[in-house]
């Protein structure tokens, strides 16, 4: 879902001719569902049963941000 959200903004700035934005957003597509899936990866193998709670707030607390830029 996040990579499908960036890569679509990154094409909507490239049609506008705004290159740097549009690199700057294909990076957020690449680097972006890595960094989620390997914390919800490094999450779901600790046997700590807040795991789960901590991915859901940290990722919460990335959508709050992304909504306010």
């Amino acid at each position: 879902m996040f990579m499908g959200v960036f890569y679509g903004l990154a094409r909507k700035q490239h049609n506008r001719g705004k290159m740097f934005s549009s690199k700057i957003f294909r990076i957020f597509s690449i680097v972006l569902p890595v960094l989620l899936h390997g914390s919800y990866d490094f999450i779901a193998s600790m046997e700590n049963t807040m795991g789960g709670l901590y991915f859901v707030a940290s990722l919460l607390y990335f959508l709050h941000c992304l909504l306010d830029w």
